[in-house]
């Protein structure tokens, strides 16, 4: 059952994949980031709120996870899959071009490397957050790291690449500014922002990445 749905997400994604989702244009180099929403309806209309080359660094870590887990059930369903499980049409090598190319594309766009932090999101402009749903996006560096987190600790050579020197100094810049931000919750933006911090800090004890933790 898991399969089935699985399958029938990546089909619906490679679709959109094919179809503008992934982004080279803002990266280059075999590199790609998922736009913030799709471009196009299907009748060919702009979407609503679409803004070219915006990316939010939740949505890469969301994908990058989902692909990757997905090339793992891949390969042993190739290996052995007594239950004839359907896996036509899966390109496993398409799927870790992909996976790597959002993960090179998010440390070269979505991190500000004199500091290391994390950015919300690629494009600054007028409509930094369409709607006005700031709220939304708040939680994108903690969903980002907490799926990165899950990665390292699900495969060996994850943890190799992620545990590395540029993305330890990454997961440490990060982890030490979330020690040091305010606490206080007064509205969903506070909620959502402690959350994210919850989850810089957890994923670098996790992956035994030291941080600084500001004194009193």
């Amino acid at each position: 059952m898991f399969w089935d749905y699985a399958i029938k997400q990546y089909r619906w994604f490679s679709n959109w994949f094919d179809n503008g989702l992934l982004n080279s244009r803002m990266t280059g180099n075999q590199e790609s980031l998922v736009e913030e929403r799709v471009g196009q309806y299907r009748n060919g209309d702009t979407a609503l709120g679409y803004t070219k080359n915006r990316a939010w660094i939740g949505d890469q870590g969301l994908m990058m996870a989902g692909l990757f887990m997905l090339l793992e059930i891949f390969d042993e369903l190739s290996k052995y899959n007594p239950l004839k499980l359907d896996i036509d049409g899966v390109d496993g090598l398409r799927i870790s071009q992909i996976g790597f190319s959002i993960a090179k594309a998010t440390g070269w766009a979505l991190v500000d490397y004199d500091i290391g932090l994390f950015r919300q999101i690629s494009k600054q402009d007028d409509d930094y957050f369409p709607f006005g749903d700031e709220e939304d996006y708040a939680p994108g560096p903690g969903i980002y790291a907490r799926n990165l987190m899950f990665l390292a600790l699900s495969n060996s050579d994850y943890f190799e690449l992620f545990t590395g020197d540029t993305y330890r100094r990454i997961i440490a810049a990060n982890a030490s500014q979330a020690a040091g931000n305010p606490s206080k919750i007064n509205d969903m933006w506070d909620l959502h922002t402690v959350a994210s911090d919850l989850d810089q800090i957890t994923t670098a004890l996790a992956l035994g990445v030291p941080f600084k933790i500001p004194s009193e």
